[in-house]
């Protein structure tokens, strides 16, 4: 059986070369739909923001696509402060600082954030 964009042994073979047990999970697949949909407006269910029109929409992806995965701090990128973050009301001392992609770099765009 091919699925619409390529055979299943292509997949498969892309999954074991990521290090992946070269299976599809489905929870993996409707984790990233339910995101996309929750994220951007013109696809979430009972909305007056439905897109009209595929220009539209796919410039609305394309650019919570970039918000996503390069503006957006990360967990995953967080370093180790040089000094704790004081908490306030009792809280405890932030020993973290999440970062962006481009904070993770090092880029020259990320100074001063």
């Amino acid at each position: 059986m091919a699925p619409i964009w390529g055979l299943l042994d292509d997949y498969r073979t892309r999954l074991r070369d990521g290090g992946l047990s070269g299976n599809i999970n489905t929870a993996y697949v409707e984790r990233a739909n339910l995101t996309i949909r929750r994220s951007v407006s013109k696809l979430a269910r009972r909305t007056l923001a439905t897109a009209h029109y595929t220009a539209e929409l796919s410039e609305h992806i394309y650019w919570w696509l970039v918000v996503y995965h390069f503006e957006r701090e990360h967990e995953s990128l967080r370093t180790k402060r040089a000094q704790p973050k004081e908490g306030k009301g009792g809280q405890r001392a932030t020993l973290y600082q999440n970062a962006t992609p481009a904070m993770a770099t090092g880029s020259p765009s990320s100074v001063g954030r």
